[in-house]
């Protein structure tokens, strides 16, 4: 019976943690990851994927204690000083315009990053949908913006202009 039970989904004969959940899922989607912490309460899993615009880094934070999921794909391009006010718009205006997750930008030392978290517990239970579904916003939105950031980083655009772009808008300044 044992060796039986090596072929089934480990929900069908034991209660999988919200850790063999996300183990699961990168498996599945045959992700290369670390888990750089392995604590009681605290798990951390890094791995890097190639995006259509650029490689990212991306870190998951599994914290058992308080039921939660946070998901960060970083950029990897830095900010320089003088341009992190226009970064700062370009990253406001993206983020009027996302309902799952959002983009922060650190002023101290110019990085960027998209994150998206989520709760789950014994009525929203852990799900490798909910988790993917999740870990492809923060790729697919910070491949999508990263363009626009590009933009504003090294081709002078405006942060309004760069959005337009990325979004697929006509600039109103342009009639």
């Amino acid at each position: 019976m044992r060796d039986l039970l090596k072929f089934l989904p480990i929900q069908f004969y034991k209660k999988a943690t919200m850790k063999d959940t996300i183990i699961s899922a990168l498996k599945a989607e045959k992700f290369h990851y670390d888990i750089t912490v392995d604590e009681q309460k605290l798990t951390v899993f890094k791995l890097g994927i190639k995006l259509e615009n650029t490689n990212v880094e991306t870190v998951i934070h599994f914290n058992a204690e308080y039921q939660q999921v946070a998901i960060y794909t970083f950029c990897p391009i830095k900010v320089p000083t003088n341009l992190r006010r226009s970064v700062a718009e370009f990253i406001a205006l993206a983020n009027s315009n996302i309902l799952l997750g959002n983009f922060d930008l650190d002023f101290e030392d110019g990085e960027i990053r998209y994150k998206s978290a989520y709760s789950y517990d014994k009525t929203f239970p852990n799900s490798e949908a909910v988790f993917l579904r999740n870990l492809y916003v923060t790729f697919n939105s910070l491949d999508r913006y990263f363009p626009g950031l590009m933009a504003v980083i090294y081709g002078n655009a405006t942060p309004s202009h760069a959005i337009y772009q990325v979004e697929n808008i006509i600039d109103p300044t342009l009639n």
